[in-house]
């Protein structure tokens, strides 16, 4: 690629579109030594860049630029210009030209790696970045899919994949003979899933930074591996809670007081477990994190059991109140029967003695009757009965007469 040696007046240069001010924020100590430098030395013409609507856009160099604009402050010279090396670069060459440069200049400061890596992963999901391609034998795990930084299968896409490795060969930043991703690749990746994740901010990564400006990357990987860890474990807690809560049909209220106390105890736990872990070996840390998901799926299968006892008792006790209930009826539809029964009997007596009276009265008639002629005949031959004779008539009529007046007696006290 030819290169041309232009000079621009300082006004006109700007800033690689691929840098993030935000994430990796131009470092004032930087720029001041670079001033004394520049004052010493002069400037080294070997910031290279490209042109863009008749200006210059750097590639790399942003804090030599931030010292050279400075110095023409001091100097009150608005109209300083410097020489630099003009290339036709592509939107790629840019960006892989300021993750190289910027990887063997501040070959410690984690933030320059940070902004990199980003900028390549956003860049092949937008196809002007082109990727080694990931073998088939790469892990699931080591896999993630631009423009996401989620390792494994957290992303939704299963486009754009690539690793650790293949953008550490891109930035010119790997090691073992090009085996392996140097671990600054490692920590940036890492960082840049916790921000997404909403576990960091952006800011999160400067509380790192030393008096010299650099981020340690070793201090930058075991917190977030710590961090990742203390997501996981309250991650499970919480739909473990939220499991047994929608099991066990608590209100809202008692949910939200519950899941209070449990993330206080879930923290306490996770800051034990991350205290142990810290001292730990690797291999200790992994047995360790095992032993808890074991002791968490453990827990887990109890809750279920103790929800299925509580669960087969209601459903017995519901079973022998049905059957309570169902006896109950039977035992009241018996008491109707019989005492329809008894109705019945008590109401066939009933038109028994009524039946029998009417009969009776029936049969009366017919001794009135006969009484009548009696009586018509006893009155043509009265005078030829004795006076003993009719004593016994005037007796036998009063016993008729008893007889009917006990009858009737009776029948008004039944009534």
């Amino acid at each position: 690629m030819e290169a041309t040696f232009r000079e621009f007046a300082l006004k006109d240069v700007r800033s690689n579109p691929f840098r993030d001010y935000r994430g990796n924020p131009i470092q004032p100590a930087k720029v001041a030594t670079l001033i004394e430098s520049i004052k010493a030395t002069g400037f080294w013409e070997n910031i290279e860049g490209r042109i863009v609507d008749g200006k210059l856009q750097i590639a790399y160099g942003h804090h030599r630029l931030d010292a050279l604009r400075e110095i023409a402050l001091r100097e009150n010279d608005p109209d300083a210009a410097y020489r630099f090396i003009v290339r036709d670069f592509s939107d790629s060459q840019m960006l892989q030209r300021m993750g190289c440069e910027n990887s063997s200049t501040y070959a410690s400061d984690l933030g320059t790696v940070i902004e990199a890596v980003g900028a390549v992963v956003r860049q092949f999901a937008e196809g002007t970045v082109t990727l080694d391609a990931v073998p088939k034998t790469t892990k699931d795990s080591s896999i993630r899919y631009a423009p996401s930084f989620l390792a494994g299968t957290g992303s939704d896409s299963r486009e754009h994949p690539y690793t650790a490795l293949s953008v550490a060969r891109f930035l010119c930043s790997t090691c073992k003979d090009g085996k392996e991703a140097q671990l600054k690749i490692v920590a940036a990746l890492a960082v840049l899933e916790l921000q997404e994740m909403k576990i960091w901010n952006a800011e999160r990564i400067h509380t790192f930074r030393r008096p010299d400006g650099t981020i340690p990357v070793e201090s930058v990987l075991e917190e977030t591996k710590n961090s990742k860890t203390r997501a996981e474990l309250t991650r499970v807690r919480e739909a473990a809670k939220a499991e047994q809560a929608k099991r066990d049909g608590e209100t809202i209220k008692e949910r939200l007081e519950r899941a209070e106390d449990e993330k206080r105890e879930a923290v306490q736990e996770i800051e034990r477990t991350l205290t142990a872990l810290r001292a730990a070996t690797r291999m200790e840390e992994e047995k360790r994190v095992t032993q808890l998901m074991a002791e968490q799926k453990e827990n887990e299968q109890k809750r279920q059991d103790a929800e299925k006892r509580r669960k087969q008792a209601e459903k017995e006790w519901k079973a022998n109140k049905k059957a309570q209930r169902e006896s109950l009826e039977y035992q009241r539809a018996e008491a109707i029967k019989a005492a329809q029964r008894r109705e019945a009997q008590r109401r066939s007596e009933v038109k028994w003695v009524i039946d029998s009276i009417t009969r009776i009265l029936s049969e009366a008639d017919t001794l009135d009757d006969q009484l009548k002629t009696l009586e018509r005949d006893f009155g043509r031959n009265r005078r030829m009965l004795t006076r003993e004779e009719c004593k016994l008539l005037a007796k036998a009529l009063d016993g008729l007469k008893d007889r009917a007046s006990r009858h009737r007696s009776r029948w008004e006290r039944v009534l």
